[in-house]
């Protein structure tokens, strides 16, 4: 035999023998050191008493920035090591988890699996969170000045947007559904549709056009309407990573709004808590790289010291809830921990809600989106600005009410000031991106469309070569055109009202 037939059949086996070894149910990968698997608290009690679960299992840490063939590949080894005892539901292709149906026996397998950096967790409930005015957050003066948030993109993470409605059918520009089986989501050209009232609430505090609501925040801005919550407000934590997954393949989106969350509360950080903050970790740090900035409800369960996930994610920023008036104060509903970054508006916010309507809703589901209309005012004025600069300045140019945490102060934003402040650090609010920032798509359409994104994820593919441990260049999205401001939208008379509601569970 030549020297380059053994070669290959050298090579050949290699393959042979990794494509073996991802049917052995023994450790995959002998030898392997590192820390045995973390797992969530009860859930072995919880296994026994049940025979199985519905898990998330994380197979890495919360600050591993791995691409798509080192996800792959540990994927398929920790499946091989779980054989029949693991039914997949999930399998991520940007992030390092799987999703799925665990026995008590596959726990054994997975503990026994020797593969460092395992956790598992069980899937946890998702639910939605549930006026106060625009004008104590500053945004009608930067509308007066044609600052509104135009071409900025906005995803609304949520139980969907009524495509209908005449406050927001000229704000949406497209619509995801991520409900399994796909007859969850609505018909063709409404996949997204709402039929709850929540995500249309939360979408018309960012966007609202003014036409029977009062403006939002940015009524320039442009809606993602992505549905994954059930219309009873409720959905898994597994699916939402499902979602985060898909908007990692997208280059054409700025914010993400999160008015959700979970009912488990974490005190701090809860980057590294469990397999399922491990895998939040994970897409909020790629998608932040990207160039997206992602907003979440600190949740309504009035704790002094905890917030749920994804709010207590490092990449994340978090939002609580004010009540405004002649006595404006903290809401008292408002979940807080040293990690919470900013307040606003967020009891008697009337806003859009399905049936061409207004209704009016409470909690800091509303004051989420609050934030993320700010973000887009910020953007568009100031589009070079990355995201710790515009977090930056809403955190320092903010007003009463406040509160602290842990020796953490946080403010009520203040938009007009922020920018002013932003502004003044920079020669030019035009100013071109740095070179380190180049963008490489081209600034969203403002022309909405009623094109609805359908079909399934598409499938992680697999390439048995040694596990690949640094990640892909990632790309940098423009985070705004830098277009001259638009027309201003004159304001309606009168106090302008928008929803933040609370959803009781």
């Amino acid at each position: 035999m030549s020297i380059q037939h053994r070669a290959a059949s050298r090579r050949s086996l290699t393959v042979l023998l990794l494509l073996g070894g991802l049917v052995l149910t023994g450790p995959p990968s002998a030898g392997a050191v590192g820390p045995p698997p973390q797992v969530a608290t009860g859930l072995r009690e919880a296994l026994a008493a049940s025979g199985q679960l519905r898990v998330i299992i994380s197979v890495a840490e919360a600050d591993e920035r791995l691409n798509e063939d080192a996800i792959a590949l540990r994927q398929q080894r920790l499946l091989a090591a779980l054989g029949p005892y693991f039914q997949l539901q999930h399998r991520y292709q940007g992030i390092g988890a799987l999703a799925g149906m665990l026995s008590a026996r596959g726990l054994d397998r997975l503990l026994g699996s020797g593969m460092p950096r395992l956790s598992v967790a069980m899937d946890p409930s998702i639910h939605a969170y549930l006026d106060e005015s625009v004008p104590f957050t500053g945004a009608d003066k930067l509308k007066r000045q044609g600052v509104t948030g135009k071409g900025i993109r906005v995803v609304v993470m949520d139980t969907g947007v009524d495509v209908d409605h005449t406050d927001l059918r000229d704000a949406i520009v497209d619509q995801i559904c991520t409900l399994v089986p796909k007859d969850r989501c609505g018909p063709a050209g409404k996949v997204a549709d709402d039929k709850d009232g929540h995500g249309t609430h939360v979408a018309g505090i960012i966007a609202s056009r003014g036409k029977r609501s009062s403006f939002g925040m940015a009524p320039g801005a442009e809606i993602v309407a992505l549905k994954f919550l059930e219309t009873r407000n409720t959905g898994a934590g597994s699916d939402m990573i499902e979602a985060l997954d898909l908007l990692l393949k997208r280059d054409d989106i700025h914010i993400i709004n999160m008015s959700l969350g979970t009912n488990l509360l974490y005190e701090g950080s809860c980057d590294k808590a469990d397999a399922y903050t491990k895998a939040l970790s994970q897409a909020f740090g790629k998608l932040k790289a990207k160039g997206i900035i992602s907003v979440a409800a600190s949740g309504n369960d009035g704790s002094p010291t905890k917030m749920g996930a994804p709010a207590c994610v490092d990449d994340v920023i978090s939002v609580g809830a004010v009540e405004i008036g002649s006595d404006a104060k903290l809401a008292s509903f408002t979940n807080r921990s040293v990690t919470l970054d900013l307040l606003a508006p967020g009891v008697g916010i009337d806003a859009p809600v399905p049936g061409n309507e207004v209704g009016s809703k409470q909690g800091t589901s509303m004051a989420s989106p609050h934030v993320a209309g700010a973000l887009a005012l910020l953007m568009q004025a100031v589009p070079w600005a990355r995201q710790d600069a515009l977090e930056a300045v809403l955190k320092e140019n903010g007003q009463r009410p406040t509160t602290n945490v842990g020796g953490n102060s946080v403010s009520s934003i203040k938009v007009d000031k922020a920018l002013a402040a932003l502004k003044a650090i920079t020669p030019t609010a035009t100013q071109s991106m740095p070179a380190t920032a180049t963008p490489t798509t081209a600034p969203p359409s403002a022309t909405p469309t009623a094109t609805a994104t359908e079909g399934p994820l598409p499938t992680a593919s697999f390439t048995p070569t040694p596990e690949p441990e640094t990640p892909t260049p990632s790309r940098t999205l423009s985070p705004g055109p830098t277009t001259t401001p638009t027309p201003s939208i004159a304001p309606p008379s009168g106090a302008i009202y928008l929803p933040l509601l609370r959803r009781a569970n």
